[in-house]
């Protein structure tokens, strides 16, 4: 998307991880920052998911008003077998299915906890 150079998403990691110490953007803010550049260029997006053994799919599809589409999908394993860890999963597959495929690069501070 040509209209995204020189705007600064970093100002939209408005939550807290406790767990790190960090700020991130949460899927409200990745929305609210995507959507309205999306729109301006006939995009637009659609996201779904589905259980698959034990695991929760977060499809993610990129729209133009051309008929043009690209699909991104990613499994999530669940951290707790219940509502809250489906729920969880669903909205971190989410917000990272979308920062991907619209070119918003997300801050991974997962990726500490496995160092």
């Amino acid at each position: 998307i040509k209209d995204r150079k020189g705007y600064d998403y970093s100002k939209h990691r408005e939550s807290v991880n406790p767990f790190f110490k960090s700020n991130y953007a949460d899927l409200h803010a990745v929305i609210t920052s995507a959507f309205p550049h999306l729109s301006k260029h006939g995009l637009s997006v659609s996201q779904g998911n589905e259980m698959i053994m034990g695991a929760v799919c977060v499809t993610t599809t990129l729209m133009h008003s051309s008929g043009q589409w690209l699909r991104s999908k990613v499994k999530l394993p669940l951290s707790k077998k219940d509502a809250q860890g489906v729920g969880a999963a669903i909205t971190y597959g989410r917000r990272y299915g979308l920062s991907a495929i619209v070119g918003i690069a997300q801050y991974d501070d997962d990726a500490q906890s496995i160092s």
